[in-house]
C-alpha cells in the first residue's frame, strides 16, 4: 500500500498542489514511527510486492520496531543482525525513545523490546545518525487525544517524562535539521545538534553518527 501511494505521487502530486507550488520528487523522504518505521525501512530496501517507480532520497525511522522479540519478528523480516547490512544508497536517521525497551509490568512485553528496536536498526545502517530521547517512552511523540484503543496502548507503554510537546518538538526539530542537510545543502543545524546535543529541548543520549564517503547525511 505504501509503495502504491509513493507511485501515485508521480502523476497526481502536482494536481493537488497549489498552482504556485512545484513538487520535486527528486527529494522524496519516507518516515514512520514504531511498526511504521519498520515499514519505511522495508520500502526503502525494496522489500515490496510491486515495483517502486520513485526514488527515495532520505529515510527516517522514529523508534522503529521489528517485532515482539528476535524470535518473533513481523513480516517481512528485514533485520539480519549483521552490522552495516542494509543496502541503502543514502544515509538514514534513526531516532530512539530511551524508555521503549522497558516494561510497565513484569509480565508485559516492552513496546520497543531490545534486539528489535532502534538500536539494531541503526547497527544495520551503513551511514547516518542516531539520536535517543533518553527520558521518553515509545508513545511519547503521539497526539494527546488518540481515541479509546490507542489510549489503552499508551497506558501499556512506559511513559517517562510525559511532556509530549517537548518530545514532539525535539523529534520534529531533528527531522527538519536532517532534511535541511540532505535536501537544502544546509547542514548547519544538523552539525550543531550532533556536536552539541544540549541545544535540544530534552536530553539526547547517545548521539552517534557513522558515514560512508564524505558525509553522514
Amino acid at each position: 500500500m505504501v509503495a502504491s501511494v509513493a507511485n501515485w505521487l508521480l502523476t497526481n502530486l502536482q494536481k493537488i498542489l497549489p498552482k504556485n507550488v512545484q513538487g520535486d520528487l527528486s527529494k522524496l523522504a519516507v518516515s514512520g514511527h514504531s511498526r511504521g518505521g519498520k515499514t519505511a525501512f522495508a520500502l526503502a530496501l525494496g522489500i515490496i510486492k510491486i515495483e517502486l517507480e520513485v526514488k527515495i532520497s532520505a529515510l527516517i525511522g522514529v523508534d522503529p520496531v521489528a517485532g515482539l522479540s528476535k524470535s518473533h519478528l513481523t513480516e517481512p523480516h528485514i533485520l539480519k543482525y549483521v552490522p552495516n547490512n542494509f543496502n541503502l544508497s543514502f544515509p538514514t536517521m534513526v531516532i530512539g525513545l530511551g524508555l521503549g525497551n522497558q516494561s510497565i509490568l513484569p509480565i508485559a512485553p516492552a513496546c520497543a523490546p531490545n534486539e528489535v528496536n532502534y538500536v539494531e536498526f541503526f547497527n544495520e545502517c551503513r551511514s547516518g545518525a542516531k539520536f535517543v530521547l533518553t527520558d521518553y517512552g515509545h508513545m511519547a511523540i503521539l497526539d494527546n487525544n488518540l481515541g479509546h484503543w490507542s489510549s489503552i496502548a499508551c497506558i501499556l507503554c512506559v511513559k517517562g517524562d510525559n511532556n509530549k510537546d517537548v518530545a514532539r518538538r525535539t523529534v520534529g526539530g531533528l527531522i527538519v535539521a536532517y532534511l535541511e542537510a540532505r535536501f537544502l545543502e544546509d547542514p548547519s543545524d544538523y552539525v550543531n545538534i550532533t556536536t552539541n546535543p544540549s541545544l535540544a529541548p530534552t536530553r539526547l543520549y547517545p548521539v552517534k553518527t557513522k558515514s560512508q564517503g564524505d558525509t553522514a547525511w
